[in-house]
Formats: structure tokens, sequence, C-alpha cells
């Protein structure tokens, strides 16, 4: 890997003119900061961690030394204090993907670097993304990092770097405006801006974000940890489920099916968080487990792959690489479901609350729209209850 150059930073680019709402010229201000974004990564041990980060700056030539500030609650801190080594794969304007992978989930609950091709740094072992611009590698400079309340202010020395393709850097303003563009195409679940004070930033970890508001931070926060949870307990529901269906003593059945109504009650109570934040419209309850379902079925996928490359047994390799393949199968089934629903290409059907019949009420209904049951010949009225769509008997007619 060639050795980064030492030279000056060229002028800095035009001031980004302020995005936010007329009124609000705090936001607007810094709004106009643009920063580049990039991924950091480090290490602990064996294991490989980073974040889409947008604070890393320069700031001397002689020794060529970067600053970055990281969230405290981030696992990549986490990781960057533990090792004193870090990586910086500077982000070019294709790599939108990234910033969905490295911003939008939590190290410690999914493995970030599953599926993303990338090399070890020859000075700091830290993964460098192939799919970036430009890298750099780089260790702690004893003693200087501080402490900035939320954050640290880590000041590293580069001890390498060089390019890995032509092509132009992606700012902060770019961010926006791509993913502005392509929000519709996004599949990560509820995807959100986040910031850096109090205009808004991509991010990681349990905070989801790099130097976003303590109000934002936290409500990211408890969300991402509300979503583990119930991956946790759905898991645990139907490896009883799985259990009480083998075991043949009467008590260990009777064991589970009481640990079941408990794990139960833990769903119900992760789901009522997450539905307070419900649309009032028919879809929001069917979007809002697909996207979960989404969410769990990409994990499995990326951890299969991951049990893949590391087997030693080759049937062992085999097995998991075809459960990996059928996950994406999964994937593929929530993302066109959730595509068509978003789109409102997707029919509403229900059951007639009378004869059971289907019932067809045609795509983008209102609620409110009735029509008679092809069936039994009731009137059946479209509600909305709780986020979803519900089938109201309205009478004969």
């Amino acid at each position: 890997m060639s050795t980064v150059s030492t030279a000056r930073q060229g002028p800095s680019s035009s001031p980004v003119a302020p995005t936010a709402a007329a009124g609000d010229s705090l936001k607007g201000a810094l709004y106009s900061l643009s920063y580049g974004l990039v991924v950091v990564t480090s290490r602990k041990n064996d294991r490989f961690n980073g974040q889409a980060c947008n604070t890393v700056m320069q700031i001397t030539s002689e020794p060529v030394r970067i600053a970055l500030a990281i969230n405290k609650r981030n696992l990549t801190h986490e990781f960057i204090n533990e090792s004193k080594v870090l990586a910086v794969t500077v982000l070019g304007k294709d790599n939108l993907d990234l910033v969905r992978r490295f911003g939008f989930a939590s190290g410690r609950t999914t493995d970030k670097l599953a599926g993303v091709e990338y090399t070890l740094g020859t000075e700091t072992g830290c993964p460098i993304l192939k799919q970036g611009i430009a890298f750099l590698e780089a260790r702690l400079a004893p003693g200087l990092s501080v402490d900035a309340g939320t954050h640290t202010l880590f000041l590293a020395d580069v001890v390498g770097g060089g390019t890995l393709r032509d092509s132009e850097p992606m700012t902060y303003h770019d961010y926006r405006e791509l993913k502005n563009k392509s929000h519709s195409q996004m599949h990560a679940a509820e995807e959100q801006d986040s910031g850096q004070g109090q205009g808004q930033r991509p991010g990681d970890a349990q905070s989801q974000t790099q130097g976003q508001s303590e109000d934002r931070e936290s409500e990211d926060h408890d969300r991402q940890n509300v979503i583990a949870a119930l991956n946790l307990e759905y898991g645990a529901n139907r490896r009883y489920q799985y259990q009480i269906e083998r075991f043949t003593d009467p008590g260990l059945v009777s064991a589970l099916r009481g640990i079941m109504l408990t794990e139960g009650d833990h769903i119900e109570n992760n789901l009522g968080y997450l539905t307070r934040s419900l649309d009032e419209n028919g879809w929001s309850w069917a979007l809002l487990n697909l996207k979960l379902n989404l969410e769990f079925e990409e994990t499995a996928r990326d951890t299969y792959r991951k049990f893949a490359s590391e087997a030693k047994d080759p049937e062992l390799a085999k097995m998991f690489k075809s459960q990996a393949q059928s996950e994406q199968g999964h994937v593929n089934i929530f993302r066109e479901l959730i595509s068509e629903i978003e789109g409102g290409s997707r029919p509403v059907r229900l059951y007639c609350p009378l004869c059971g019949w289907e019932m067809d009420f045609g795509t983008s209904p209102e609620p409110g729209t009735k029509m008679r049951c092809p069936k039994c010949g009731v009137i059946v009225g479209l509600g909305v209850e709780d986020g979803q769509w519900v089938a109201e008997l309205e009478g004969r007619g």
C-alpha cells in the first residue's frame, strides 16, 4: 500500500447553501457545513466493526495527523479505544449503499462487514472497503485525544494510505441529495436522517448517528434496542414452540408453555412501543412488521454468509451458503411486499366478517369505502384500527 502524501490541502470548497426551513436559521447554518462522508473501521482482538462518519479532517502536515469525533456509545469507539488503531475509507458519490449499511445499523446486533469486500490494512490490520475511493490508516497519538462530552475527539497519526479508484468524494450535501432521490428505493427499516449538533448527519451503532442531537440520539437508540429485543423474543418463542412439539415429558412441556406466555407479553410490550409512531392508515401495522421481518432476514442472510466463509468443513460451508441463499429469497419477498404497499400497487383484501369470503377493495382505497360481499350479500365497510385495515359489518343493504 502506498504512503500517504504530506502535501498541504488545497483551498476549501464553497459554502453549501442551507436547506433547512425558513426561520430555522441555526439548523440552516449547521446544514451549510458540508462534511465529507467516510467509513471509519477498527478492530478488537479478532473482531472488526465500522461506522459512517462525517467528522474526519486533516489537522497537521508534519506529522500527518487527522482528527475524528466518535460517539462514546458507538461500538467503533470501544474498538478504537481498545486497539488504538483505525482505518478511514473515503466514500464516492456512488457509495450510498455503504452509508446505509454502516450508518443505520448497530455493530452490536449485526456484522456490518458481512458481504462487503474489504482488505486488512498492512499497518493497522483494520478493514479497508474496496468500494471506496481512497483510504488512510492511523494510530492514536498518545495523550492527545479530547473528551468532548458525548463524543471523543481522537487525534491520530497517519501511517499509511492510498487511492482505490478515480472518483469524486461524497460530501454530506451530496448524501442528502442522493438520499432524497433514492428514498423510495431504500429497503433498510425506517431509515432516518440524523444530526451533527442540530443539523442532521448519518451515523452508527447504538445511536445510529454521528453527532446527532441528544433527543434524536436517545430516540433512535431506544428504537434500535426495541427492534433487537423483538428479534430475540420472536426467536425464543419459535424455539420453545419447536421444543414443545417434541418433548414427551409433561413437566417440561408445562414449564416451556409458561415461559412462552411471558415471552408473548414481552413481544406485545415491544410492539406496543413501536406502534405509538404508526401513521393513521391501514397499512401501517403491516409495514411495521414487514420491515421488522426484512431486517431480521437481512441479518440472518449476512450471518450465514459469514459462517460459510469461516467454516472449515466443506459440507458445513455448503449448508451455510445454501441457507444464506434461502434467506436472500426471503429478503426479496419482503422487499417486494414493502414496495407494493409503499407504491400503492397492493390491493386491500379482507375477509367478510359474516361469512369469511375474501373481499378485494382494490388499490389505494379510502377508509369508509363500502362494498357488498359477493357471497352472502352483506354490506361491508373499510375501516382502520390500530394501523390495520379492518372489515366492518354495515348491514344487509
